[in-house]
């Protein structure tokens, strides 16, 4: 069986300015392909980030999280990316926001060297 790897990417389409949220991101199974690279402080509105992961050997997957506090919002306006790229099963992405408003698209992510995109954005009512 070979590592796995996964490239993250964050979209921001919303208005808004995103910052990193104190011991985030969390990396509990796997490690960053650049450490010297790690997700930047903030991302502006329309912006985007990327950052990639590897497992730490074969056989393993990777798991973790990054979360973002929405700037000039309440104190606990967050929103949370997270992945886990398991060896047998699917993978998953998952997000959550503290917000209404404001929703996560997924796109991508499968297989051994996925890469998974986040769309950050507004809620569209029709």
């Amino acid at each position: 069986m070979a590592a796995r790897e996964l490239t993250v990417v964050i979209l921001n389409h919303t208005n808004e300015e995103l910052q990193l949220e104190p011991n985030s991101p969390q990396l509990d199974h796997g490690k960053q392909l650049n450490p010297e690279s790690p997700p930047p402080p903030y991302i502006l509105a329309g912006e985007s980030v990327i950052w990639s992961f590897k497992s730490t050997h074969i056989g393993a997957g990777i798991q973790g999280h990054v979360t973002y506090r929405m700037v000039g919002f309440e104190e606990d306006a967050l929103v949370t990316f997270s992945w886990n790229v398991h060896v047998v099963s699917a993978n998953k992405f998952c997000h959550s926001t503290t917000l209404e408003g404001f929703t996560t698209r997924v796109f991508g992510g499968a297989g051994k060297q996925g890469v998974a995109v986040f769309i950050f954005g507004n809620v569209i009512h029709k």
